[in-house]
């Protein structure tokens, strides 16, 4: 019995890890780019758009990043309540 917990925790921890490993990916392909994004606009010489362009795509990503964190959160949730 305390086997059978043990190798689910450890499913568990993998499927969280693998998780994350996904989550990091999606990060790092938003500020690749944001990064796209600003180099054009600077390279366009839009020197003030870009600064603008910057504050904005940050505080998008941030807010993408928070709704994609409370979806999973609401997610779990709602799967280990049904548990």
């Amino acid at each position: 019995m305390a086997m059978e917990g043990h190798a689910r925790m450890l499913e568990q921890y993998a499927d969280l890890e693998e998780k994350h490993i996904h989550l990091l990916a999606k990060h790092r392909r938003i500020h690749e780019g944001i990064d796209y994004v600003k180099k054009a606009a600077s390279t366009a010489g839009v020197q003030e758009f870009s600064r603008h362009l910057g504050v904005i795509c940050n505080s998008s990503a941030s807010l993408l990043w928070n709704l994609a964190a409370f979806s999973i959160r609401h997610q779990d949730v709602s799967t280990s309540a049904a548990f």
